[in-house]
């Protein structure tokens, strides 16, 4: 099995927002294995991707209960 050239490009958005390879796979419908081996096979990385943390934890009295 391979992979069009439009999935690759949902592959590699999804990737930069951090999304692991088990949830690609669930959202576009291929196997886990064959999205590592294609992206390998076209020179693209499949290392794990530290995703971006968009909220921040507070600082205030409220987080005293940690």
């Amino acid at each position: 099995m391979t992979l069009f050239e439009n999935e690759v490009t949902a592959i590699l958005e999804m990737r930069k927002k951090g999304r692991t390879f088990s949830y690609i796979s669930e959202e576009i419908g291929v196997c886990r294995d064959v999205i590592t081996r294609e992206l390998a096979a076209l020179g693209l990385t499949v290392e794990r991707v530290k995703s971006d943390r968009r909220a921040r934890r507070g600082k205030g009295f409220w987080r005293s209960f940690d």
